[in-house]
């Protein structure tokens, strides 16, 4: 449960026993990473633009330094920026991606991609 990210002390409660309990029987399986608070449906981060593309993340990141991303629609108070769907959805139609017939990832060269990702072993 602490893994999937569920808060010690509902564990606890659910377990009929402390938090005290919990953290001392779960520490050696760790470290146990916060999850922070998640965007709203219509709105992505950098990690939503990589699975609407289906690349890395890193890729994502690369893109927005060489400007390659819309400007975000809005930053964050962490100021992490973050767009919504819609302008991402417009971007792939119209920001110069190729899209690869094999695994529908949206790619700057196509024969790249295809070269690295689909070469036969």
């Amino acid at each position: 449960m602490r893994r999937a990210g569920s808060p010690v002390a509902d564990i606890a409660a659910a377990s009929s026993t402390s938090a005290a309990r919990v953290l001392a029987a779960t520490r050696s399986a760790g470290p146990f990473y916060r999850r922070g608070p998640t965007l709203p449906n219509g709105v992505v981060g950098v990690a939503g633009i990589a699975r609407m593309c289906q690349v890395p993340t890193p890729t994502v990141l690369r893109w927005r330094r060489n400007g390659r991303l819309p400007a975000p629609d809005w930053t964050t108070a962490a100021h992490r920026p973050v767009w919504l769907t819609s302008t991402i959805e417009l971007w792939l139609t119209t920001g110069g991606l190729a899209t690869c017939p094999t695994c529908g990832a949206h790619v700057l060269s196509l024969p790249r991609h295809i070269g690295v990702m689909h070469r036969p072993c």
